[in-house]
C-alpha cells in the first residue's frame, strides 16, 4: 500500500512515520520537491496526490493554534477546512480512503460526560468550528474515511502542554494551571499506533470507514496534568525549579484567552476498542512514555 502523508513534520505526523514506515510505502507530502503541498494553495493539493496516485491519504496537517485562530480566521478555514475538502475530492475520484484528524473542541463542554461519535457538536471557538467543517466537508464528498477525534495532544517533539510545563519549570517558582477544563491527555505515538492498526483492517474490509474517537482511558484537568508531570519529574531527579505542589489552581474564568474552551471536552474510546479489540492504555501511561523519552529514561 502506498500513503501519501500530509503534515509529517507536525506532532501526529512525526510519529506516523515511525510506525508506517515498516509495513508501507510512505510519501511524505513535503519531499515532493516543487509538488510539495502548500495547504495555503489547494492546487498543489490536487497536483501532489495526482504526481503520486496513492492508495491511501493520511492529512495530519492542522492549524493548531486556537488562539491565533481566532484573529487568522481565513487561514485557519483554509488548512483545516478547505483543504480537507479537496483532499476528500481527490480521494473520492482515485476511489481511495482518506484518514483525517479532528478535535475535542467541536464539542461546546457543557454536556458532564464522556462524548461518543454521536453526540450532538457544538463548537464555541473558531478553532473548533473550522474543525467541524473540516469534518463536514470530508463527510459530505463522499469518499471512503476515518476521522479520528483527538484530544489533548503531546509528544517529545513540537510546542504541546507538556514541553510547555517543562520549560516553565526550569525558570518559575510557582505556575497558575487552570483546575475546571477536564480532558483527555492523548500521545501523538498513540494516534499514530492506532492510526497504523486501522490502516491495516480498512486494507481489507471497507466496513470499518466513519468517525472514532482515538484518545487515551481516563481523564483529568490542565491542573491535575501539570502537577503529573512535574511530579514526574521531581521523582525521576530532573533538575527543575520547580515542584508540583507549587503549582495553583485556577478557574477559567481567572485566565483570559481569545478562543474560549470547552471545559469538559471528554471523548469516549469505547467505539474504537470494540472495533479494532484493543484497549487503549490509560493517559498516566502515554505521558510516562513520553517522559521517558524526553529525558532518556
Amino acid at each position: 500500500m502506498k500513503i501519501i502523508l500530509i503534515g509529517s513534520s507536525g506532532q501526529v505526523g512525526y510519529e506516523l512515520q515511525k510506525v508506517l514506515n515498516k509495513d508501507f510505502k510512505l510519501i511524505l507530502s513535503n519531499d515532493l520537491g516543487k509538488n510539495s503541498i502548500d495547504l495555503s494553495n489547494p492546487a498543489t493539493i490536487s497536483k501532489a496526490i495526482e504526481i503520486t496516485n496513492p492508495d491511501l491519504i493520511i492529512n495530519a496537517a492542522a492549524y493548531t493554534e486556537v488562539d491565533n485562530a481566532e484573529k487568522n480566521i481565513d487561514l485557519s478555514y483554509m488548512i483545516n477546512s478547505e483543504s480537507p475538502g479537496v483532499m476528500a475530492k481527490e480521494a473520492l475520484g482515485l476511489d481511495i480512503p482518506l484518514i483525517h484528524y479532528s478535535s475535542d473542541y467541536i464539542f461546546d463542554g457543557t454536556d458532564k460526560e464522556p462524548k461518543s461519535e454521536t453526540n450532538k457538536v457544538n463548537p464555541i471557538s473558531i478553532y473548533g468550528k473550522t474543525k467541524l467543517q473540516g469534518e463536514i466537508n470530508i463527510i459530505n464528498s463522499g469518499c471512503k474515511h476515518i476521522i479520528f477525534r483527538t484530544s489533548w495532544v503531546f509528544s517529545k517533539r513540537r510546542k504541546n502542554f507538556m514541553k510547555t510545563i517543562l520549560e516553565l519549570a526550569k525558570e518559575k517558582k510557582t505556575l497558575s494551571i487552570i483546575s475546571d477544563q477536564i480532558g483527555t491527555p492523548t500521545s501523538a505515538n498513540l494516534i499514530a499506533s492506532t492510526t497504523s492498526k486501522m490502516v491495516s483492517k480498512i486494507k481489507y474490509d471497507s466496513s470499518f470507514f466513519g468517525i472514532y474517537n482515538c484518545v487515551s482511558s481516563g481523564y483529568t484537568s490542565w491542573f491535575d496534568f501539570a502537577r503529573y508531570i512535574i511530579s514526574w519529574a521531581n521523582e525521576n531527579n530532573i533538575s527543575l525549579i520547580l515542584n508540583d505542589s507549587d503549582i495553583i489552581p485556577i478557574k477559567t474564568s481567572e485566565y483570559k484567552t481569545l478562543a474560549s474552551r470547552p471545559l469538559d471536552s471528554r471523548l469516549s474510546n469505547k467505539k474504537i476498542e470494540e472495533t479494532l479489540g484493543i484497549k487503549m492504555p490509560d493517559w498516566k501511561t502515554c505521558a510516562n512514555q513520553v517522559l521517558e523519552e524526553i529525558y532518556g529514561k
